[in-house]
């Protein structure tokens, strides 16, 4: 089987599990610097599925899988909501007043760690080391949270 077929795979295993974070986070939001639940749904999923993850910033993650590689290479997803009413009528819709993902990135951080999941169950296949990196506050600017992640090591190797 080829990686391709892996990948497809392990999806078909995971799909209903991301779905319903996204749809969780999505119900849930939170504005930058305080997305404290958020990082939380993200670090239990991620952890029920094996994958290292650390805490980085007030409410940053950084998921790191070690392929045993010279090279990593990073992938960042945001994780904050703005405040925006939310008027979609979805089942999941915002339960916080006021706040919504508008933007996507409930998506994001739902596709990020499952991107996690499946490099962590593929990692012998991997050609580099990868770091999936959950960023806080990326609405915020210029005061957003990449600055904080940076500062606190998360691009170091």
């Amino acid at each position: 089987m080829n990686n391709i077929d892996k990948i497809g795979k392990h999806w078909e295993t995971l799909s209903d599990e991301v779905l319903e974070l996204r749809q969780e986070i999505h119900k849930w939001p939170e504005l930058g610097h305080a997305e404290y639940a958020t990082a939380a749904k993200l670090m239990d999923f991620l952890l029920r599925h094996s994958v290292p993850v650390s805490c980085v910033g007030k409410t940053g993650l950084s998921a790191f899988i070690d392929a045993g590689r010279e090279h990593t290479i990073a992938l960042r997803v945001d994780i904050d909501a703005l405040p925006i009413e939310e008027k979609t009528g979805a089942a999941f819709a915002s339960e916080h007043k006021g706040y919504m993902h508008a933007c996507g990135h409930d998506a994001h951080a739902s596709i990020g760690a499952a991107i996690a999941v499946i490099a962590q169950e593929m990692k012998k296949s991997l050609p580099v080391n990868l770091k999936v990196i959950f960023q806080p506050a990326e609405e915020c600017s210029p005061e957003g949270g990449a600055q904080e992640l940076i500062a606190e090591g998360v691009l170091d190797a």
